[in-house]
C-alpha cells in the first residue's frame, strides 16, 4: 500500500514571506539572510524530493505554488 503524500501541491501552501535569496532584500552575511535561505531551501527540497526532479526544476515550481495565492 502507498502512503499517502501529506504534502501534495494542493496542500503545500507556501508563504508569500518566503524568499529566494536573490528576491531577499537582507544584508548578505547576516543571520537573517541565512534564515530565509534556509527556508527556501527546505520548500525546494521538499518540492524537488515529491516530484523527484532537479534542483532548477523545483525551483521553478516553488515559485509557482507561491505566487498562485497572489492571482
Amino acid at each position: 500500500m502507498e502512503q499517502m503524500n501529506l504534502f501534495n501541491d494542493d496542500t503545500l501552501n507556501i508563504p508569500e514571506t518566503v524568499l529566494s535569496p536573490i528576491e531577499c532584500d537582507k544584508k548578505l552575511n547576516t543571520q537573517d539572510f541565512a534564515a530565509n535561505q534556509k527556508l527556501f531551501s527546505e520548500y525546494v527540497k521538499l518540492i524537488q524530493r515529491q516530484h523527484t526532479c532537479s534542483w532548477f526544476e523545483a525551483r521553478q515550481l516553488f515559485f509557482k505554488l507561491r505566487d498562485r495565492t497572489l492571482e
